[in-house]
């Protein structure tokens, strides 16, 4: 595996050898690494021309800058089924994405878990994680990376099996909620479907003048396309653990 897949898209620099370099920065440009193609056993399973691409943001160019071996990266099963038809649909036990957390700042390799935990425990929706042990071949023979704690997508299962709701899209938003841009409503679902319909519901509603002229109107129609409650309680435990790497 070559440390390409660190590289960003629309990126001009390279990405130096196989060796992480102690102290190298990753590539600053905007946007995810890349995929690139790899093959995950597990037990006497194996799975074939799966997408691999590094993840994070401190977590990544801390262990990067370190010189260590232990980065984060997500596999995303069925990423080259376009150009393999073999592999249409191919899922890891009914997965089809799998983030892997290395607990980078955590020696105690607990935090994830219990955090998430500690949000379906208040009623509020959290990924579950599980604990696997990595080893990876980086083209000079196997390496043993250690624990991960490996965490499902939002986007796949978890809204579903944990609301018993159906599920619509899904985004990773940069935006300050006063106005639609799409270019701010990156989505992790229903890609082929230019339907942001929802969102662009929620910010007229957000901002639409009846917040001054009849606040009562203004909440009835918030509360009526937006789940206040659940997102309050998403805010009180969020706050109460001190999460830096969210919004609130």
């Amino acid at each position: 595996m070559e440390w390409r897949t660190a590289r960003k898209f629309g990126s001009a620099s390279s990405i130096p050898g196989v060796t992480p370099p102690v102290g190298a920065p990753l590539d600053a440009v905007y946007g995810d690494p890349i995929f690139v193609q790899a093959q995950i056993k597990q037990g006497d399973l194996t799975w074939k021309k799966v997408g691999f691409r590094l993840k994070g943001n401190a977590s990544l160019n801390g262990s990067w800058r370190s010189g260590i071996y232990k980065l984060p990266f997500k596999l995303k099963f069925d990423e080259w089924e376009d150009q393999n038809p073999d592999i249409k649909n191919q899922r890891f036990y009914g997965f089809q994405e799998l983030s892997f957390a290395p607990s980078y700042g955590d020696d105690s390799f607990l935090r994830e878990k219990l955090l998430t935990q500690l949000f379906r425990n208040n009623g509020v929706m959290a990924c579950k994680v599980a604990y696997y042990k990595v080893v990876i071949d980086f083209g000079q023979g196997f390496r043993n990376c250690g624990v991960y704690q490996v965490i499902e997508t939002v986007e796949e299962h978890m809204i579903e099996t944990q609301s018993g709701k159906k599920m619509g899209n899904v985004y990773k938003p940069e935006s300050n909620m006063q106005q639609f841009i799409s270019s701010q409503f990156e989505k992790q679902n229903n890609q082929t479907l230019a339907d942001y319909s929802d969102v662009k519901q929620l910010i007229t509603t957000l901002n639409s003048p009846l917040r001054v002229s009849d606040n009562a109107q203004w909440k009835k129609e918030l509360e009526a396309i937006f789940d206040v409650k659940e997102f309050l309680r998403y805010l009180a435990v969020n706050n109460t653990v001190g999460n830096w790497d969210s919004y609130g």
